[in-house]
């Protein structure tokens, strides 16, 4: 019993000096705004003052500045004083005077006069070359028709009329070709009742036109239609080797 007591005496007293439990406590935090001084609305404001006086802008010198003594510069709003003094600054600015403007426009008036006249008679003679090669492919256009259906097509030629491809037999028009005699006058040699026939193996009843403008063989054009059926178109004022000296076939 004695050694039973002893050891719950002992246990006893272990326990009552034992050392406490540590506790475990976060540590304290101090954050920028408490470390700092806080700054109120008036140190704000000198602190603000204090740097715009410490800081030079390079378009706030006013000896720099053009008309630095007038007192409407400092209204302005900042953006616009860097435009004013670059503007002010630039010396390599220079326009037209009045007499280099007359030059100017007496040149181009002795320009167009000289190039007008070649225009219109580049327009002219394109007419004319265009009207020339369209009646090529129209005559051959009969011609084809002609060999395909194995049947004559006949070529009514008019004056003041569009010129028809009809079918010989039936007479149903299949093509027409328009003309303006103010453009391309298209004159044909005598053809009987107006016709030029293209029988069925490919031959044709011969003939010539001449397409001029102006009644000017020098830009005309002459197509001979030779009896085998085929077309011959001669240069830009030519016949034969030789010179075309009228519009008349």
């Amino acid at each position: 019993m004695a050694g039973r007591l002893r050891g719950k005496s002992s246990s006893v007293v272990r326990d009552e000096y034992a050392r406490p439990p540590r506790q475990k406590t976060p540590p304290k935090r101090t954050y920028a705004s408490e470390a700092e001084p806080r700054t109120s609305a008036a140190n704000i404001d000198s602190i603000t003052a204090q740097t715009e006086a410490s800081t030079v802008h390079p378009y706030n010198r006013t000896n720099d500045l053009p008309h630095a003594d007038n007192a409407s510069t400092h209204l302005h709003h900042p953006l616009t004083i860097p435009l004013e003094y670059i503007m002010s600054s630039r010396t390599d600015m220079h326009g037209f005077t009045l007499v280099e403007l007359m030059i100017t426009l007496a040149l181009l008036g002795i320009f167009a006069v000289i190039a007008v006249p070649s225009f219109n008679s580049l327009i002219r003679n394109n007419q004319v070359q265009s009207k020339a090669e369209e009646l090529v492919i129209f005559l051959q256009h009969a011609r084809g028709q002609a060999v395909l259906n194995r049947q004559a097509y006949e070529v009514q030629i008019k004056s003041n009329a569009p010129w028809e491809i009809s079918n010989a037999g039936s007479g149903e028009v299949e093509r027409i070709l328009e003309h303006n005699p103010a453009h391309a006058e298209i004159l044909s040699s005598a053809l009987s009742d107006d016709k030029l026939v293209y029988r069925a193996n490919g031959t044709a009843t011969t003939a010539k036109f001449t397409i001029c403008r102006d009644s000017d063989p020098t830009t005309g054009y002459l197509l001979e239609v030779q009896a085998s059926g085929g077309l011959v178109l001669y240069p830009r004022g030519k016949k034969d080797g030789a010179a075309l000296d009228s519009c008349t076939p």
